[in-house]
């Protein structure tokens, strides 16, 4: 189970509403020292640098570098990563499962097939039989 401040879910599906056709993508971040339920408490947007920014996101170089060093400044920890789906489900595309590198974070997915209503989902990338790598739903509340 992870926990997320509502501003900060907010400020996400906002975020993610903007981009729109595009796919939005950004950090989310904690306390450091958080030895309880994690809670996501601030977001930092990233811009997305993919070549086709509509289907797939790409950390822009910069902002992934500058929200890390601030998160170490206000003594934060990384907990997660999201981006949207403007026009698909909120499962993982096969482009997710392959960009996809750090099996301790929350992998949030925003997704707008319905525009009106858009869904949030919570992936951690595990570990499979045979070295095979999949996406496990995990649980989480909007605090």
């Amino acid at each position: 189970m992870i926990r997320i401040d509502r501003s900060v879910w907010e400020q996400m599906i906002g975020h993610c509403r903007l981009a729109l056709p595009r796919e939005a993508c950004g950090a989310l971040f904690g306390p450091k020292g958080d030895s309880g339920t994690p809670a996501v408490t601030f977001l930092s947007p990233i811009a997305n640098r993919a070549k086709s920014p509509e289907t797939e996101f790409a950390f822009d170089a910069k902002d992934w570098i500058y929200s890390l060093y601030e998160a170490e400044r206000s003594n934060r920890q990384l907990l997660g990563i999201f981006h949207s789906h403007p026009m698909t489900s909120g499962t993982p595309s096969a482009l997710d499962m392959a960009g996809a590198s750090h099996n301790r974070l929350g992998y949030w997915i925003v997704s707008f097939a319905r525009p009106e209503q858009p869904i949030v989902r919570v992936y951690r990338l595990e570990e499979a039989i045979g070295g095979s790598r999949e996406f496990t739903p995990i649980p989480y509340s909007v605090i």
